[in-house]
């Protein structure tokens, strides 16, 4: 039995021993004081361990766990949630290479209570590279951003994930009340399970509440881009998300905004397989971005070329190249919003 913490922060590294105190100094230097911090090593090789076990022994809000082998991010996220005091008011979520501003605890616990309904409070953060100089603002990456305040913007969340997971406090109570289950992170989305979240909690109806200060950073460093391998995966588990996790709760009002992001995604999805090559499973996916859009997918130019180009009796490395040069034309002509994708 311990002291219930006004918030309960997780977080789970893996060899991330040179990131790692930047991250806990962070916390630890919060000027809202009522936390604690559960930190879950997943069988780290580095110096992971001393580093938290020394931080354990000298701020007792800090507990540190040593995961009996590696279990991911998305499951360790998960174990720390479970190890977290289940009565604190909010949670939230750091990566073990990211850090926070001091008030950041404290602004966004004070938007909490002035805005109770928010399920979820976010700030604006700093994208930096790996050495923590600060490359631009994570809202600048997105075209419809939310009003500064408390906001249902779902049809925008729709686009792409305006919510940084670690510039998020999530208040426990609507967690409960909108989606009653005790993990955090969906484990068979190892790569967007943060994203599901947050369409979740909004569109079942939760509030958010946006402060438009950057009250965080994260590093983008080489492990940890969305290019090739990995924004196939991403894209396979968001086509999951908006044809089966949103269909059956989705509002009438939004689900045609929902077949316009299933769309999109099988169409981003068709164009990263023509990249790599892979034809014939560029064709269906491609097939299935037309019957999703309706009367409406007519148009659009992209998806129809892209079938085309899938469907031509060429090598695979020479069909990718067609499409490269499709993709170049089309944003000389000023068409590339269609085609375009926001990373982040």
């Amino acid at each position: 039995g311990y002291m219930k913490p006004v918030v309960s922060v997780l977080m789970t590294t893996y060899n991330h021993a040179r990131y790692l105190p930047t991250a806990v100094q962070s916390v630890l230097a919060q000027t809202m004081p009522d936390f604690e911090l559960v930190l879950g090593d997943n069988c780290s090789t580095d110096a992971t361990r001393e580093l938290g076990e020394a931080f354990a022994a000298r701020d007792r809000r800090v507990r540190y766990y040593r995961n009996a082998k590696n279990v991911g991010a998305v499951v360790g996220f998960n174990l720390c949630h479970e190890r977290s005091h289940p009565e604190s008011e909010y949670f939230a979520i750091l990566s073990s290479d990211d850090w926070w501003e001091p008030t950041f605890l404290e602004e966004a616990v004070r938007a909490g209570r002035e805005y109770p309904s928010a399920a979820v409070i976010h700030t604006d953060a700093h994208r930096t590279d790996e050495n923590g100089t600060r490359l631009n603002l994570y809202s600048s990456l997105w075209q419809h951003m939310p009003a500064p305040g408390g906001h249902r913007a779902v049809g925008e969340l729709y686009e792409g994930s305006y919510v940084l997971t670690n510039a998020a406090v999530v208040n426990r109570r609507h967690f409960q009340r909108l989606l009653g289950r005790s993990y955090v992170f969906e484990s068979t989305l190892p790569y967007t399970g943060d994203y599901d979240l947050w369409l979740q909690l909004l569109t079942r109806g939760g509030d958010a509440y946006y402060v438009d200060s950057p009250l965080a950073s994260y590093r983008r460093h080489p492990g940890a881009m969305t290019t090739g391998k990995t924004r196939v995966i991403r894209l396979r588990e968001e086509v999951v998300i908006f044809r089966d996790r949103l269909a059956g709760i989705c509002p009438p009002a939004l689900e045609g905004v929902r077949l316009e992001a299933l769309r999109t995604r099988l169409a981003w999805l068709g164009f990263a397989l023509l990249e790599k090559g892979e034809g014939d499973e560029a064709r269906a996916v491609l097939a299935e971005a037309q019957r999703a859009g309706g009367a409406d997918s007519r148009s659009r130019l992209d998806i129809p070329v892209a079938k085309s180009i899938a469907a031509l009796p060429i090598h695979a490395s020479t069909r990718a190249a067609v499409w490269r040069l499709a993709l170049a034309a089309s944003r000389g002509l000023g068409r590339g919003r269609v085609f375009s994708e926001a990373t982040t």
